[in-house]
């Protein structure tokens, strides 16, 4: 359980990529995550977070953490429709961790979901994010 909670902790950080696929412009980003959890027998509570995104955030799609970094996960298979992106996560160690997600962008919409088996228990994640303006 403690790595399902720490993979939802480290989700609420993925940005959306940008660059060659989607129209997201860099600038200060609100996002509202929905999660559920297979094994926990409850809501989540929508999670709002705000993170400024520059240039290289939206092309790599993610502000990796120090704490993300030691965990070695890793973002691949990416596919790009118009645009919408698809993509793969993959967490290694002793309770690996992996994910599909997907989303549509504009330059001042994301809205995207994601499905993350951990440690035994299922992710479902949903989110929505507006640009509010320049950081």
């Amino acid at each position: 359980m403690r790595t399902v909670l720490m993979v939802v902790a480290v989700i609420v950080l993925l940005r959306p990529t940008s660059g060659e696929a989607s129209a997201m412009e860099p600038g200060l980003w609100r996002y509202e995550m929905q999660t559920q959890v297979t094994a926990v027998p409850f809501t989540m509570p929508t999670i709002t977070t705000r993170a400024c995104l520059d240039a290289n955030d939206i092309r790599y799609g993610v502000v990796f953490s120090d704490e993300e970094r030691k965990a070695g996960c890793r973002f691949g298979n990416r596919q790009v429709e118009g645009q919408s992106v698809s993509y793969e996560l993959a967490c290694p160690g002793d309770e690996p961790v992996s994910g599909r997600f997907s989303f549509f962008a504009t330059a001042d919409t994301v809205d995207g979901q994601g499905l993350i088996d951990a440690d035994g228990a299922q992710i479902q994640q949903r989110w929505v994010g507006e640009r509010l303006g320049d950081c």
